[in-house]
This record gives structure tokens, C-alpha cells and sequence, in this order.
């Protein structure tokens, strides 16, 4: 039995949907309660029909009852939203009229007998529709269609689920020139080792030991291979630590950007040269090497030695002009 469901369990948002400058405008207006109805009209959008909503008095009541709103402020909300492009102002605002029975089954709610010329409107969008599309062939769904009084994607925009079957054919396409690629190396690397072993056969031993290898011999660099099997030289973990500890550096002053505010600059400056010194073998910082460390309990200690040493500096200063004078 074909699944004729038409409304989704659930559907996807974008993470930056507030930044909407037309959910902005609609907060602005309306506060809190603008975005509350506006997203409560998108849930029973796609959980009724999918891609649209009939708006009559019986939906506006649903709306203001669910959030304690007045219906005429429900209604103000669904008419900026069309103002401002959420939702399609022309089916919003000229109603559906139509003697059709096919029509009328499509713009009323699921089990409403009513004619069509009761609606108000009908609430949708391209956006609305083409996320119900790109829901319903994800699902492959294959009865999933919008009604012709409501439609405003072309129809030619959603792909049936049936254009899609074509990937496995490639992906086996591809795959099995991968296991041809890797036959035929194996069996040119077996070559190989065959003709190797001949010459070898062939060929009159040498008097004079085999050489070592370049890495055990004393005028090679030295080397030392990872778990992938690449030689390491000296010079590569010289830079990888540098790099490494240049990052800890970092990290270090990201830590003191907080205190920015709270002390002058000049302060957290000279407390992030003086902790940042690196060690004789350039591994670590000075601060690393102190047993317990905590950034806010060590910057404040240093300011508060930094303004003693400020005090005692001035006070010398005015006793060395009070005996000049």
C-alpha cells in the first residue's frame, strides 16, 4: 500500500535564520510573540499538508488560544509576515474561490467540507514548498506534489526520486576501475620480483659485503621513521615544536585578552613578555615550568606589585627633587 501521507514528522532550519533581516523586521514590530506565532504556523505547515496552511477564523483561534494571544493580533502578525515576504502576500490576501470538489479537498483542512470560498487565504511560500520537495525526495516519497492553487515553484524544479537512481552505477563504475588499477600493479610488482630473482641467480657473488644501509652509515643524516613510514629528520621536529609552542604562545595570550579591561594594557603586556620567555632549550615557556598556575590570581599579583613599584618610584623621585630644592 502507497504511503499517501502528505505532512512531515519533522523538517530542518537553518542555524541563521535570525539573522533574517525579515525576522528581524517581524521582532521589532512584534516582539517574542511575532516569532512565536511565526514559527507555530510553520510547524502545523508542515505537519498538516506539507506545504501550505488554509487561513481561516477556526486556524487564527488555534494560534492565539495556543500562545493566550488576541486574535486580532494573530491576524496583524499573519498580515506583516506577508508585508515582509515570510509568507506569499497575493495568496494571503485574495482568498481561493473555486467550484472545483478536487480544489476544495485541496485548500480545506483533512476532513473539512467546507467550500473554499470560506478561506481566507492560504499561507505558503517558496521557500515553504521547495523544503517540503527536497524533504519528500529524500524520503522518496513518490505522491509528493503541491496543488495547483497554491503552487509557486515552477514544476519543472522538484527532481522525482527515480533521477537519482543513476549514483550506484557510477560508484560501481568507479570502483571496479579501482580493483582492475590494483590488479595490474600487483601483478607488474610479481614481474618485477620474478626478473629480480633471475638476474640475482645469474649474476657471480661479490667478494665485498653488502653495504649498509645510508642510515646506519656514519656520514648519513640522522633519521627516524613514523608509523606512515616517512623519514623524520632533526631539522623537521626542530620546526614541529617551534610551531607547536608558537601555538601555546598563543593560546597563552588569548588568555589575557579577558583581563584587557580590567588592567591597563601596559600591565598585561609586560605580565605576557615576562611569562612568555622561553628556556634555555626553547621547549617550553616560563610560565609551563611553574608547578600551579592560574592566569587571574597571577595578573592580579602583578599589578598590585606593578603600583607598590610605581609608589616607591615616585616617592623617590619627589625626595630627590625636595633635596634639590
Amino acid at each position: 500500500m502507497a504511503n499517501k501521507k502528505t505532512g512531515l514528522s519533522y523538517y530542518n532550519i537553518d542555524t541563521d535564520r535570525y539573522m533574517n533581516i525579515k525576522i528581524k523586521r517581524l521582532k521589532k514590530d512584534f516582539g517574542c510573540s511575532g516569532v512565536a506565532v511565526y514559527d507555530y504556523i510553520l510547524c502545523e505547515i508542515y505537519r498538516v499538508r506539507g506545504c501550505f496552511l488554509v487561513w481561516d477564523e477556526s486556524t487564527a483561534f488555534d494560534v492565539a488560544e495556543y500562545w493566550g494571544l488576541k486574535e486580532s493580533l494573530v491576524n496583524e502578525i499573519v498580515n506583516y509576515c506577508g508585508v515582509v515576504g515570510l509568507f506569499d502576500k497575493e495568496l494571503l490576501t485574495r482568498g481561493s474561490v473555486s467550484n472545483s470538489t478536487k480544489e476544495m479537498n485541496r485548500c480545506g483542512k483533512m476532513g473539512d467540507e467546507s467550500p473554499v470560498s470560506a478561506c481566507v487565504g492560504i499561507i505558503t511560500s517558496k521557500s515553504i514548498q521547495s523544503r517540503y520537495l527536497e524533504i519528500c525526495n529524500r524520503a522518496k516519497r513518490k505522491n509528493a506534489e503541491i496543488p495547483e492553487v497554491c503552487r509557486i515553484l515552477p514544476e519543472e524544479s522538484p527532481k522525482p526520486p527515480e533521477e537519482l537512481t543513476k549514483t550506484p552505477e557510477v560508484c560501481r563504475k568507479v570502483k571496479e576501475s579501482k580493483v582492475n588499477k590494483e590488479n595490474l600493479s600487483n601483478e607488474s610488482q610479481k614481474k618485477r620480483q620474478d626478473l629480480g630473482a633471475a638476474s640475482a641467480a645469474t649474476l657471480p657473488q661479490s667478494p665485498f659485503p653488502n653495504p649498509k644501509n645510508p642510515a646506519e652509515t656514519d656520514c648519513a643524516t640522522p633519521t627516524e621513521k613514523t608509523d606512515g613510514g616517512l623519514a623524520v629528520t632533526q631539522e623537521d621536529r626542530e620546526k614541529k615544536a617551534a610551531r607547536e609552542l608558537e601555538k601555546r604562545k598563543k593560546e597563552f595570550y588569548n588568555t589575557l585578552v579577558p583581563f584587557v579591561d580590567r588592567y591597563p594594557k601596559e600591565t598585561v603586556r609586560s605580565f605576557f613578555d615576562y611569562w612568555s620567555e622561553k628556556n634555555r632549550s626553547g621547549s617550553k615557556m616560563r610560565f609551563e615550568l611553574e608547578k600551579t598556575w592560574e592566569v587571574g590570581r597571577r595578573l592580579a599579583t602583578w599589578a598590585n606589585r606593578e603600583k607598590g613599584f610605581n609608589k616607591l618610584k615616585t616617592a623617590d623621585y619627589d625626595a630627590k627633587e625636595a633635596e634639590i630644592i
